[in-house]
């Protein structure tokens, strides 16, 4: 099966791979325009330049090392944040801003690796709590001078109540994104 080049910015990538993609901007064509993305989290920036395509589109690729790089988290995605620029020598641009979620490179994962979500680590923790196979402790978070801890029994299965319909709309969403479709019924009367 041939490699589809993409018409627009990747919303997900797993590092490691290479991803390719055209952007057309009429007004900022590459024979005059150097198309600029950056891409940034909270340790890193990495810069991907596009070239000409040939058919006035610029072609944009990052390579192996550009998505390693951005690889940096121990969870199931490292949100990025995204500008690109055009520049022709002289000025600059903004032409678009964004998102990029990506997911850990499976091939250089150590073995404690995990691939789970937020959701889903926070949804087993508060299982394991109830169940008893965790302590209640692992339920405290503080940030800055501000602490909460999470100790009643109807606390915890309100808070399992919202991470299982948060986690089972990531299920969903990951159904959809895969072309499986939804798993909900729908029904019409007629």
């Amino acid at each position: 099966m041939a490699y589809t080049i993409g018409t627009t910015e990747p919303t997900e990538i797993r590092g490691g791979d290479v991803v390719k993609w055209t952007k057309s901007l009429g007004d900022y064509l590459p024979a005059t325009w150097t198309l600029i993305y950056t891409f940034l989290d909270t340790d890193n920036q990495v810069k991907v330049t596009g070239s000409d395509n040939g058919d006035g589109t610029h072609l944009v690729e990052m390579t192996i090392a550009n998505t390693q790089a951005l690889d940096t988290s121990s969870g199931a995605y490292n949100t990025v944040r995204w500008s690109a620029q055009v520049n022709d020598g002289t000025d600059y641009h903004t032409v678009g801003t964004g998102t990029l979620k990506v997911k850990p490179d499976l091939v250089a994962a150590t073995s404690g690796f995990d691939d789970r979500s937020h959701v889903k680590k926070v949804l087993d923790l508060i299982e394991a709590v109830i169940e008893g196979s965790a302590e209640r402790s692992y339920l405290a978070d503080s940030v800055g001078d501000r602490s909460v801890q999470y100790k009643t029994d109807e606390e915890l299965i309100v808070m399992r109540s919202q991470y299982k319909r948060w986690y089972e709309k990531e299920l969903q969403e990951e159904r959809i994104a895969q072309g499986l479709g939804g798993n909900k019924t729908v029904r019409v009367r007629f």
